[in-house]
């Protein structure tokens, strides 16, 4: 009897630990009559330097000549977050259908309604996570299945699309990214430090715009380099699809600074 006794007791103090922990890390909303800003997102897609558009060539690290003629991927699930007080913004239906060539000044997110404040964080995805990842789940928007990022064969859709062509060691031919699946979905977080101040955070009093560089040299190159003249054909787990979902999750967005 005495075991059972301290094997119970055991449980119950394990119960309110988890308890105690999980009341500790829950988010917080804001108060509903909190003031509020706009924030701007803005993505800036960059390769040595120069804006990306259809038909404009650079070199890689790796001496690959690249060529867009397609470039496109869902930028989702954004939240904005505080640290010192654990409460969260996060943007409602946030599901954007990113086109990188079409934008050479930067592609633009607006966020409506964001509480004024301090921020630390910046926090979202690539793709479309697995709740919302069937095609009978939504139909409208950036997620329409009219924009061409929709397998009716698989009912998901593909999260980043890239294709274009390439010359490298006197080898010229196509390449086409398509890549899909819930595990290629990934979850990104972006420090808000502004440098010139020194501060590990942003002041949200009035309208702003975060601006996030995208480097398409990062990309090909880390953690998993690609050589298009092996790799250039990726639409499956089974032909590398997820090591090109570690590319874009690691290090392919910066902070570049505020606006």
């Amino acid at each position: 009897m005495k075991y059972l006794n301290s094997s119970f007791l055991r449980l119950l103090l394990s119960a309110a630990l988890s308890f105690v922990f999980l009341g500790c890390t829950q988010e917080k909303p804001f108060p509903p009559d909190s003031t509020t800003v706009d924030v701007v997102i803005k993505i800036k897609h960059r390769a040595s330097g120069q804006s990306l558009g259809e038909g404009i060539s650079f070199l890689d690290s790796a001496g690959q000549q690249i060529t867009f003629s397609r470039f496109q991927y869902y930028f989702s699930n954004i939240r904005l977050n505080r640290e010192s007080s654990g409460t969260v913004f996060r943007e409602p239906a946030s599901y954007h259908l990113v086109k990188a060539l079409n934008s050479p000044d930067g592609f633009q997110i607006q966020l409506k309604g964001v509480p004024k404040g301090v921020y630390n964080e910046l926090v979202f995805g690539i793709g479309v996570d697995s709740a919302t990842n069937r095609g009978s789940s939504s139909n409208l928007g950036d997620l329409g299945q009219g924009n061409g990022m929709f397998w009716s064969w698989s009912d998901e859709y593909k999260f980043w699309v890239m294709e274009g062509n390439y010359q490298a060691s006197g080898i010229q031919g196509n390449f086409l990214f398509h890549i899909a699946g819930n595990a290629c979905y990934k979850e990104i977080r972006i420090p808000l430090v502004e440098s010139a101040s020194g501060n590990n955070s942003i002041s949200l009093v009035s309208n702003r715009t975060i601006v996030l560089e995208a480097n398409v040299l990062d990309f090909f190159g880390r953690p998993n380099p690609i050589d298009l003249k092996l790799t250039n054909d990726v639409s499956s787990i089974a032909a590398g699809a997820d090591k090109i979902a570690d590319n874009y999750a690691s290090g392919f967005f910066t902070l570049s600074g505020f606006e």
